[in-house]
């Protein structure tokens, strides 16, 4: 089990540490080529990480992020902006 918690924080590392050299990729298929690819490869990245992230908090607690008031703005803040994209004007 300790294994597998290891090769979980150390994906998540390692997606960390990648996230620096996306500024290499070039995407000469796309129609913006500078800047498409980043942005892909940076949202695949960080959607893996978060997953791997929840998984290691689901088996290890030590990895939970703890009560501050800070996270409870934050909490709060992404509460307001959830109410005003589902009640907002759609034009």
């Amino acid at each position: 089990m300790q294994k597998s918690l290891d090769l979980i924080k150390y994906s998540i590392f390692a997606g960390i540490f990648a996230v620096p050299f996306l500024v290499f990729i070039v995407s000469g298929s796309m129609f913006f080529p500078f800047i498409t690819g980043k942005n892909f490869s940076f949202r695949i990245i960080v959607e893996v990480m978060t997953a791997l992230w929840l998984a290691l908090t689901l088996f290890d607690a030590r990895y939970k992020p703890r009560k501050s008031w800070i996270l409870a703005m934050l909490a709060i803040f992404v509460g307001v902006v959830a109410l005003s994209s589902i009640f907002g004007e759609n034009l």
